[in-house]
């Protein structure tokens, strides 16, 4: 669209950013899948059971997907965000910090009573991942 973004409220502005920024993020998850590419960690590995021809496929959908997401900004003026891996990793360090605190044995009892020795070693667990969100962020 060559001519004056549409005429949008700011309401409508943020929740096509959000919204597409969401769908841009996943879109690059899917590339890094389309790649062949796999997560692994200690709770959660991905097996990436993509055939070479469904890689293939979805490594063609993402740049039309993109094109339009292209398209939408510029008719709808929609501002590019910039994201600071420092600020992001930041933010979940703060998410991670109250998902931490519900494991916490007193908060653990809504779901049964823990024996002494249970409480005790997933207390000091707990609290030794929240030092390490801490030290985390203070890399940052």
């Amino acid at each position: 669209m060559d001519s004056e973004p549409l005429k949008l409220g700011k309401g409508h502005r943020r929740a096509l950013t959000s919204r597409l920024r969401v769908m841009d993020e996943m879109l690059a998850e899917v590339e890094r899948w389309a790649r062949g590419e796999e997560a692994s960690g200690v709770m959660v590995t991905e097996h990436n059971d993509l055939s070479a021809e469904q890689r293939r496929r979805l490594a063609r959908e993402v740049p039309a997907l993109r094109r339009v997401i292209a398209e939408l900004r510029e008719a709808c003026g929609l501002q590019v965000e910039q994201h600071s891996v420092r600020q992001s990793i930041a933010s979940r360090c703060s998410l991670l910090w109250e998902m931490l605190v519900e494991l916490e044995p007193k908060y653990l009892r809504r779901y049964g009573a823990l024996d002494e020795a249970s409480a005790g070693y997933v207390e000091q667990k707990v609290t030794e991942l929240q030092q390490g969100v801490e030290a985390l962020r203070r890399h940052l």
